[in-house]
């Protein structure tokens, strides 16, 4: 074989070039060390830090809270209620805290949001094929929307949801005394079991129901607080990043002590296939509000006030005074014969069930049930445009789970329960239209069809489903 030589200036070159070292694997991060700490992300460099090491650990999953303050004034519902305007968040911090599987391990971090260049390292974050999670994903959608980001999570995990599901017509003392007030027409007592159970589906609520300790338990309304006040160019505190960082951890502890419940009521199937992807679409509604015209709400005012006065007039030639007294109604129509048959419960009331049952014998008792419902109407934050966000839309509360049958409940303002008269208020972006489509009974036929029943299918076929039922 013939020997080939290089040429000089070549075989030079190729003494002067350096050894190669020898290839190993990136060293994993110490989660031990990873958890001592919280990462605060102030800078880009920090935050790609960050994801280079979640990326090179086993993490199962991350648990994200975060925490915001509006520009606008809340308005108030009464009741201790009160309503912000979504379009005016201003977002500050998202906390995370990173489960490493089969561990105790938790990392956590918190970033700046108010430094903007950080919002792809989060988009990079929100990416990670891990399983995501947080105590009423609400708050944390509309929060990173407002940064303009559109998160496409893997999988979602909502414990507060999972708290209510769990809590559906049992479970807690609330449901049971919120039954007795409405019964006896206790307004304040049926408030305060609203507000306990508020409270038990809080995160502080639930991490005493499972025993998980949260650090800031006491003083979670204060820490809070100093969020909304915070000012734009002022430094968190590290108390603040704390607290922050303790509501994602509390989350994550709370995410892995609530599963054995949630299996054990059957209902992780239906969580993980319904309800969790359902709380994205349910607040998407609450973001993207509806449009609606200010004229036709003042003129809808002004028709209420004409309204109040025409039957309030009617109600005082009758010989009631006050109509917005209950004791005075119900003397009026005592002396008018009713008193018996405003009996519920053992007890006279003059709510509008019992006054619908005596309507048609007192002429005067429409002018009341009128009057009760247009003052209600009147009074309404809606009809005074205090429910109108900066984008000129209404901006409703749509509550996930919020009948204790499951259904979806609305409030501020109820736009899904609006009536015919008021239907007009709603109104369509230019260039659009507004279709209402009525999908008769389709439940009952997509049941009927799904399980193969053959009866049933006759009946929805018949042309009325419910009187082909009840026969």
């Amino acid at each position: 074989m013939t020997a080939i030589s290089l040429l000089p200036e070549f075989a030079e070159a190729i003494k002067g070039l350096r050894e190669p070292e020898p290839w190993t694997l990136p060293i994993r991060p110490n989660p031990a060390r990873l958890s001592e700490q919280i990462r605060l992300i102030e800078k880009l460099d920090q935050g790609e830090a960050l994801l280079a090491q979640l990326n090179r650990l086993p993490i199962a999953a991350i648990a994200i809270d975060t925490e915001f303050q509006f520009a606008s004034d809340p308005v108030d519902l009464g009741r201790g209620r009160s309503w912000q305007d979504p379009t005016t968040l201003q977002p500050l911090i998202l906390s995370g805290a990173a489960w490493i599987a089969d561990s105790d391990t938790v990392v956590s971090f918190a970033f700046d949001l108010r430094r903007r260049e950080l919002v792809p390292t989060i988009e990079r974050l929100l990416r990670l094929r891990v399983m995501f999670v947080a105590h009423f994903f609400n708050a944390e959608f509309k929060t990173l929307w407002s940064l303009g980001i559109e998160p496409v999570l893997p999988q979602i995990y909502d414990t507060w949801v999972a708290a209510r599901a769990l809590t559906l017509g049992r479970g807690h003392r609330s449901i049971d005394l919120l039954a007795g007030a409405r019964a006896i027409e206790d307004f304040a007592a049926a408030e305060e079991a609203r507000r306990m159970l508020v409270g038990h589906l809080s995160l502080i609520g639930q991490c005493a129901v499972y025993g998980i300790e949260h650090r800031f338990a006491a003083a979670k309304d204060m820490l809070r607080g100093s969020f909304l006040a915070q000012r734009p160019d002022e430094p968190f505190s590290s108390l603040q990043i704390e607290y922050a960082a303790a509501d994602a951890e509390a989350t994550m502890r709370l995410y892995l002590a609530q599963q054995r419940d949630v299996i054990a009521a059957g209902l992780y199937p239906h969580l993980m296939q319904v309800e969790f992807p359902y709380a994205e679409a349910n607040v998407r509604m609450e973001w993207d509000g509806v449009p609606v015209s200010p004229e036709r709400l003042t003129q809808l005012l002004e028709g209420l006030g004409r309204a109040v006065d025409l039957h309030r007039g009617v109600l005082n030639e009758a010989g009631l005074s006050n109509p917005n007294s209950s004791p005075q109604a119900l003397t009026f129509l005592r002396e008018r014969g009713h008193g018996n048959r405003l009996l519920h419960n053992g007890r006279t009331t003059t709510n509008d069930e019992a006054l619908a049952q005596i309507e048609p014998l007192d002429p005067s008792v429409t002018h009341l049930r009128r009057y009760r419902s247009y003052v209600r109407l009147w009074a309404d934050a809606l009809f005074r445009g205090g429910l109108i966000g900066s984008d000129g839309r209404l901006h409703p509360e749509h509550r996930h789970l919020g009948a204790e049958t499951g259904r979806n409940s609305c409030s501020a303002p109820n736009i899904v329960g609006i009536t015919k008269t008021f239907r007009p208020i709603v109104v369509a972006p230019p260039e659009r239209a507004i279709i209402e489509l009525d999908y008769a009974q389709i439940e009952v036929g997509i049941c009927a069809a799904e399980h193969h029943d053959q009866a049933l299918i006759a009946a929805f076929n018949s042309g009325d489903i419910y009187a082909a039922v009840a026969q």
